[in-house]
């Protein structure tokens, strides 16, 4: 090609994305032009059409325009240019379109609640600067509980400075489990808000991460706030060659004194299987479970352990990797018996060495026959280096070979080849470990000559002392085929940018100047360079340099802007009119631009009047959170910080729309569009792939543009504690004062709102709650021009006094039951303190009892105790509560020096166990118009007083969830043929579904058949020449690979489809015709259909799947084979009945129902009774247990997570099918199914998405669904009568309305007026008096006649009874009392350690007591546990001893027995006067 003078050059750039209401910066140059131009430059699209007149009047002048748009329709917008003086030419260019939505964060007070609690929540709305933002009328607000129904929602909320504050009472009811607080954005579009000009060239992956929506969780429990926290330090590596196991563990209470307390220490390793391939058979191993158990003292806040693991050697699974076993160290302090857990991991080893390749590539090949490098490093399993230098290190090469295996043929019947035979040769070679713990060797190998089909390699194995290991397998190196088109030629031209980032530096800093360096191999004579960031161009320089120069540097200073990723385009047109053009990104540390401090005084007495001074901007709006750092114990709030937006400013961004061809555009690596007139290379034609193997047909993947950095998360946590002070002037709190009471315990202190501040720094008051802890304060701030800003560090506030008493109660008790109540006195001050603990009863709501249940009439009790200088002391009180609800205690403590007062309420609650009913009803209004009917609910004779709740419920649009979001379920066909497949049923199921309701737009119509048509021609490309289809087609990947078969089971499933949509769209009926043929081909004599093609996934190695699944394609014909239906139906019928596996059965019974077999109706009884039932929900699953036990499980298909959906859809399909259901008693099965939902209305998977939305659309057409519109009147008949009326409509059909009843309703009266089917549900529960509570644990013990009157023998037998699913228990403990007198005699305590299960055996209270540790205990499993002990001092007619065996974690369970032994005075009787008596 001449090189051509250029006469007169233009260039173009604007970002690719064009943003709804936002400012859009054009960046517009001349090159080399003889005369001044003038240029119109244009935006055109559904909404906006508008131009602006750019004059340019010398060659190096250049501008940036700014069109300001106003909001715009979705749609094709396109950025025109046209030469008006100067140049002439008309040029545009496609753009994508855009609207944003504000970022929104969610933050609540804490992150866990109890039912009755208020949560307090703010939703943050923010612009894609930070700034504040209003949200949008359609957005909605709402709270789901544990099982996925709506329980409050606020519509039109209105914000102040970008936030709404709202608050929610949970009631004493409330379902426990896992909540979410939601937010959804506006309306939801299919495509989230994006629109892209020019098709992408791959299938459906659109960014669903951008959809605007939000959520958080929070747990609703029934909690006791902890009081202290416990950190632990472990090992983390260790060889059970060794076993030596260190830990530490520190507890602190939250005002940040120490713990004294007593610790265990877990160390468990789970049962587990591996497989093994013994002779072409695979062999199950099993490995029991194993656990080793420490105990110490916690003294002054810490414990330290140290234990031996030796033991786990014989249980651990792999021999070549270590195994993760659990720690669980659990705190239990002193008096109160309060336990908390921490957790952690240890990996075990099962060698002491730990032995690996310095650098992969050298130990991967090998050249033949020349001396190559080979460095092993050898070190200790916790990466200790081995000062070992005298042993030798022996590495052995020995020759192997194996068959090379395509993944396809695995379900293929075929012979194997024999493997060729060789002479197995072995070569070693020795070394030693240098300073560096690296053995070095220098090896030479011979070649082993290629075999076709085979691999020949050599295996390494190390030797070490007494260790081997073998390490990794060594190929020949072959050189790389010669490959026609060398693409990999040096580049002979070039033109790059790099930003110089400082050394080890990713991100850049806002404000600071780095360097861009511009490399060429042509001088350059000037350039043009845009900065892009935040979606838009944000400055447009021009260089000119004095002299040509090959290498430039540019500054650039990042701003928030370009905050977290910048980019740089740098561009010119050289003299022969070619475009020459260079990109980088940058990354840039996200700084909040807005600012904001609270300071506050470190410690205060409880109660005090606290001000927090803060300092932010003036008319900021301040949002202020402070809680008790025991509820951050629990669990983490939703709370802001300075990270929460960082990775989503990426949110808002720009990209290059697809120009048609298959390489870089200019400016695609800074997502803007180019126009110009210079030329430049571009690749329009599409590569050819030979594979199939990504996406089937031959898609042409572009490289991919701009890489987000992935967000890195840092998670810091305060250290506690501050200095206590000195108590000294506490004399004047002294016991003549009445001591201040202490009543109010909240949670949460502050979540409160400044809606405009005054001035930049002010004080803030608010009077601190009476709990002694440690407070934690954070704030944020919004300023209408400066943004989000978030307090640095949390701000802690101590609540202290150097006296006070801690009571602990229970999150409840039961009415009548006995409790005791333990109180503990602390004491920091420097003196021994007699301390009056009283606890006063004056309200009568409790009685006063003594340990034999004997009421004491009392108003108050009083106990006198001594607590030492910087410690505590408690006592505790029996009490028996009288009425339901909250009771108050109230203690006080006087000493001569202080004193302290607490008022602390305790939850009463019935006795009895609680008994819950619910009914649901479906109820359609659509021929009726109305409905009424009255509800007896049936309570026993015997209900407990007080128990009774009764609630109505009704939801209006049931369905609604799933249906709202079908239109996300419309995606494009594309991917492997099963995923083609499934892509393309879900268009004709919501097809069918919105016209059976008539709501079937055209629109949608034309798109739905646009989808259909596209995915059926995307199937032809996986289709074989016998008709049948398979997952990859029948292209081979290599010549010598055998052919493919077509799959039994993905020709089913197209057929069975392709049939439902023949009408729908254009469909060669040949097709089906002959994928029917091959169909035929495939069933044996006994009517079953068999696979010779690939398998997906697990149920579908099961002939009735396959067999059920062709039987359902086969009845899709017009004139079906009877013959081969009824040989189906044959097999079927006589194998259902015997399927262990759930998932095959159950397709199995709904291909027969369909086939209207005589044995179907049976076979759906049979189904309902496997189904699992739980409060009001149905649903069915595998029993794994049931299924690994049985045959034909050896293999791992059978431990992948149970498919319930799938089987649930199944089921429901059955029964909609059968004429005995109606939609009332299939209800709870789809209420389970509406809850296993994704938040795009489809399911985990694929097929689960197909089925359910199948089962799910059938009760839809059966029950005749539409969305109610109600007016309901409900009231009860009782003793207290009340009347409600809701209604149901657009605003809150997805709600469950609930209304309350009082105690001793009887019945229950609902009317309901309008159109449309709801779903109606009463639920209530009551108490009954519980017969006989069923024990846990089983004690029995026998005294054995003794030896000698000095010498006790006894024998204690243990057992696990619980009734249920488990088999067996916890870490169970079993305390033996031993009678006064007596001590227990260690040296037989080996007897008790070598009992199966016994994992530790101590004493307490001077040898008085023996403690012994079971890891759990098997049920039906009866221990007998020798104890034995001496008389050490002379007691007569001692009471009754206890013997006490209980649930380690789970105190509740327990059993306890008593002894007691035959002693008389006589048998201790010293002097003859004495003696002579007896």
């Amino acid at each position: 090609m001449e090189p051509v003078k250029a006469e007169g050059m233009y260039t173009i750039v604007g970002p690719g994305t064009i943003h709804s209401h936002r400012d859009y910066n054009v960046a517009v140059a001349v090159h080399q032009t003889k005369e001044p131009v003038t240029l119109k430059v244009g935006i055109t699209g559904p909404s906006y059409n508008k131009t602006e007149t750019v004059e340019l009047a010398t060659a190096d002048e250049f501008k940036q325009i700014t069109f300001k748009l106003p909001p715009l329709e979705s749609g094709e917008y396109n950025l025109t240019a046209e030469g008006v003086k100067g140049l002439e030419f008309k040029n545009s260019t496609k753009l994508n379109w855009e609207n944003f939505k504000p970022y929104i964060k969610i933050q609540t007070d804490k992150g866990k609640y109890k039912p009755g609690d208020t949560i307090n929540y703010r939703v943050i709305f923010l612009n894609e600067n930070l700034l504040p933002e209003t949200a949008e009328d359609e957005v909605v607000v709402w709270f789901e509980d544990s099982k996925r129904n709506r329980i409050k929602q606020e519509k039109h909320i209105k914000t102040t400075g970008g936030v709404y504050t709202g608050k929610f009472e949970l009631s004493e009811f409330a379902t426990l489990g896992s909540w979410s607080l939601l937010v959804q954005n506006g309306e939801q579009q299919s495509d989230g808000g994006i629109y892209f000009g020019g098709r992408r060239p791959f299938g459906g992956f659109g960014h669903s991460w951008r959809r605007s929506d939000e959520r958080v969780n929070f747990e609703v429990e029934k909690y006791v706030l902890p009081k202290y926290s416990v950190k632990m330090d472990a090992t983390q590596q260790v060889s059970v060659r060794d076993g030596e196991f260190n830990v530490v563990l520190k507890a602190n209470y939250t005002y940040g004194k120490p713990v004294n307390g007593k610790v265990l220490v877990n160390v468990h390793l789970d049962s587990s299987s591996s497989w093994q391939n013994v002779d072409g058979k695979t062999v199950q191993t099993e490995y029991p479970g194993h656990s080793v158990v420490g105990t110490a003292d916690m003294v002054g806040g810490k414990a330290k352990l140290t234990m031996d693991l030796k033991d786990f050697a014989s249980y651990l699974p792999h021999k070549t990797s270590s195994s993760y076993a659990q720690i669980t160290a659990t705190v239990e302090e002193d008096f109160t018996g309060v336990k908390l857990n921490e957790t952690g991991g240890v990996q075990l080893y099962p060698y002491r060495y730990e032995m690996s390749c310095t650098d992969y590539s050298t130990c991967f090949s090998f050249k033949p026959d020349k001396e190559h490098e080979l460095n092993f490093k050898i070190t200790y399993v916790d990466g200790t280096l081995i000062t070992d230098s005298k042993s030798v290190v022996k590495a052995k090469f020995t020759e192997g070979i194996r068959r090379n295996y395509g993944f396809y043929n695995f379900g293929v019947d075929r012979q194997e080849p024999e493997l060729p035979k060789i002479e197995k040769k072995t070569f070693v070679f020795e070394s030693h470990l240098n300073k560096s713990s690296v053995a070095p060797f220098k090896v030479v190998l011979p070649d082993l000559p290629d075999i076709a089909n085979f691999t020949r390699y050599y295996s390494i194995e190390l030797e070490f002392v007494d260790e081997t290991r073998e390490l990794y397998t060594t190929y020949p190196y072959r050189e790389p085929k010669k490959i026609d088109n060398p693409t990999t030629e040096e580049e002979k031209e070039w033109f790059r940018a790099e930003v110089q980032r400082p050394k080890d530096v990713w991100n850049l800093k806002i404000g600071q100047e780095y360097q861009v360096t511009l490399n060429s191999s042509r001088p350059l004579n000037y350039f043009v360079y845009n900065i892009v960031g935040r979606g838009n161009i944000l400055e447009t320089k021009r260089v000119d340099l004095a002299e040509p120069q090959k290498t430039v540097n540019v500054t650039i200073k990042p701003s928030f802007l370009t905050a977290p990723n910048g980019r740089v385009y740098f561009y010119y047109v050289d003299e022969t009119g070619e475009f020459r053009y260079a990109e980088d990104t940058f990354s840039v540390e996200v700084e909040l631009q807005n600012q904001i401090e609270i300071k506050a005084p470190e410690e205060v007495k409880p109660g005090a009047d606290v001000a927090l001074e803060i300092k932010t901007p003036a008319k900021s709006f301040v949002g202020l959170l402070a809680v008790d750092q025991s509820v951050l114990l629990l669990g983490s709030n939703n709370d802001l910080n300075k990270e929460s937006f960082n990775w989503r400013l990426n949110g808002y961004d720009t990209s290059t729309p697809w120009q048609g061809g298959y390489s870089y555009y200019p400016g695609e690596r800074s997502g803007v569009v180019t126009m110009t007139n210079a030329h430049f290379f571009y690749n329009r034609t599409a590569p050819v792939y030979h594979t199939q193997g990504f996406g089937g047909s031959a898609f042409a993947v572009r490289k991919t543009a701009v890489a987000n950095d992935s967000p890195v998360f840092q998670s810091t946590t305060a250290a506690l504690g501050a200095a206590a002070p000195q108590a000294a002037g506490f004399s004047a709190d002294s016991a003549s004062a009445a001591p201040v009471v202490r009543k109010n315990f909240a949670e949460t202190w502050i979540f409160a709102d400044i809606e405009s501040t005054e001035e930049e720094v002010f004080k803030w008051v608010k009077t601190i709650p009476d709990t002694i802890t440690n407070w934690v304060v954070t704030g944020f701030s919004l300023h209408p021009q400066k943004g989000l800003g978030v307090t640095n560090d949390q701000t802690h506030i101590k609540t202290f006094q150097p006296f006070f008493v801690s009571v602990r109660l229970p999150y409840s008790v039961k009415r009548g039951e006995v409790i005791n109540v333990p109180a503990l006195v602390f004491n920091y001050l420097p003196k021994t303190l007699d301390v009056e603990l009283t606890l006063d009863n004056e309200d009568q709501e409790y009685d006063f009892v003594d340990t034999s249940n004997e009421v004491i009439g009392d108003q108050k009790r009083t106990q006198n105790i001594r607590v030492g200088a910087n410690e505590a002391a408690g006592a505790s009180f029996l009490i028996r509560p009288k009425v339901i609800g909250n009771i108050l205690l109230k203690f006080k403590a006087i000493s001569p020096l202080a004193g302290d007062a607490i008022h602390k309420p305790l939850k009463v609650i019935p006795e009895g166990i609680t008994q819950y009913q619910n009914r649901a009803f479906f109820i359609n209004l659509k021929d009726t118009g109305e409905f009424n009917n009255t509800f007896e609910l049936e309570v026993p004779e015997d209900v407990v007083p007080d128990s009774e709740h009764v609630e109505f419920g009704l939801v209006g649009d049931l369905l609604g969830p799933v249906v709202k979001n079908l239109e996300n379920l419309l995606r494009l066909p594309s991917g492997c043929g099963e995923q083609t497949m499934s892509k393309l049923v879900p268009n004709y199921l919501v097809r069918d579904y919105l016209k059976s309701i008539k709501k079937l737009t055209p629109a949608l119509d034309t798109r739905i058949k646009r989808n259909l048509q596209e995915g059926y021609q995307n199937m032809l490309h996986y289709r074989h020449d016998d008709g049948s289809f398979s997952s990859f087609g029948p292209t081979k990947w290599r010549l010598e690979d055998p052919v493919r078969n077509g799959s039994t089971w993905l020709t089913a499933y197209v057929l069975r489809s392709f049939s439902k949509i023949k009408d729908i769209i254009d469909l060669d009926e040949q097709f089906l015709a002959k994928g029917y043929d091959f169909l035929l081909t495939r069933q044996a004599e006994n009517g079953s259909f068999t696979e010779h093609g690939e398998y997906f996934y697990g149920s579908q190695r099961s002939l009735l799947t396959l067999t059920a699944n062709s039987l359902l394609a086969l009845l899709e014909v017009e004139k079906p084979n009877q013959a081969a239906i009824e040989k189906a139906v044959g097999y079927l019928s006589a194998n259902t009945a015997g399927s262990t596996e759930l998932l095959p059965k159950s397709i199995a019974i709904y291909a027969l129902q369909k086939a209207k077999a005589p044995e179907a109706a049976k076979l759906v009884a049979s189904l309902k009774s496997l189904a699992k039932q739980e409060d009001d929900r149905t649903w069915w699953t595998e029993d794994l247990d049931k299924l690994r036990a049985s045959k034909n499980c050896g293999r791992w298909w059978c431990w992948v997570w149970s498919q319930d959906v799938e089987i649930t859809s199944y089921a429901l399909l059955s029964l909609l099918e059968s004429d005995q259901e109606t939609a009332d008693t299939v209800l709870n099965t789809v209420r389970w199914l509406i809850a296993q939902r994704n938040s795009f209305g489809g399911f985990a998977s694929t097929q689960d998405t197909v089925v359910g939305l199948t089962a799910l659309i059938k009760f839809a057409e059966k029950s005749g669904y539409e969305a109610a519109k109600w007016e309901v009147t409900v009231s009860n008949k009782g003793k207290r009568e009340k009347s409600e009326k809701l209604t149901t409509s657009e605003e809150n059909d997805l709600l469950l309305q609930t209304v309350e009843f009082p105690q001793g309703t009887k019945s229950l009266e609902f009317k309901a007026k309008g159109t449309g089917a709801a779903m109606v549900q009463i639920s209530y529960q009551y108490n009954v008096v519980e017969k006989e509570p069923k024990p846990s644990f089983k004690v029995q013990t026998t005294v054995l006649p003794e030896s000698s009157p000095a010498k006790l023998e006894l024998s204690v037998c243990v057992d696990y009874v619980e009734e249920g699913k488990s088999k067996e228990s916890n870490m169970a403990i079993l305390e033996v009392s031993l009678p006064s007198g007596y001590t227990a005699d260690a040296d037989s305590f080996n007897d008790i350690r070598n009992i199966e299960r016994v994992r530790l055996v101590e004493t307490k209270n001077g040898d008085s007591v023996v403690v012994i540790y079971f890891e759990n205990l098997a049920k039906n499993e009866n221990k007998c546990i020798p104890i034995e002990a001496y008389r050490t001092h002379a007691v007569a007619n001692q009471k009754p001893s206890s013997v006490v065996l209980y649930d380690y974690y789970d105190t509740n369970k327990k059993a306890t027995e008593y002894y007691s032994i035959e002693s008389k005075l006589c048998d201790i009787c010293e002097d003859d006067e004495c003696k002579s008596k007896c």
